[in-house]
């Protein structure tokens, strides 16, 4: 949802595509990045601790970021055209049922 909020309605497809491929991408390179220093050490254990503290800092940078990016100012909405933007999708069902 967070992906189409400050995108043109003609382009939020192409956004939600992005956003898809970034979530399936990101693991993948996250998961080949800690398997690579994983495998650096001679020990197996000592392996694993260095990929878990990679993986740590990895996490308290992005902590970070997301903190400083929803610390912005508020995107203010645009007003809707559409009279029932304002319903649920169960409410909007409804209402198609009962008509």
């Amino acid at each position: 949802m967070l992906s189409t909020v400050n995108v043109p309605e003609h382009q939020t497809g192409l956004a939600g595509g992005v956003m898809n491929t970034a979530m399936e991408l990101g693991p993948t390179v996250g998961l080949a990045i800690l398997m690579s220093v994983e495998s650096i050490q001679a020990e197996v254990v000592r392996g694993y601790a260095s990929a878990f503290g990679t993986a740590g800092v990895f996490f308290v940078v992005a902590a970070v970021i997301t903190i400083v990016l929803f610390r912005r100012s508020p995107v203010v909405a645009e007003k809707s055209t559409n009279s029932r933007s304002y319903l649920s999708p169960l409410a909007f069902m409804s209402e198609i049922e009962s008509n």
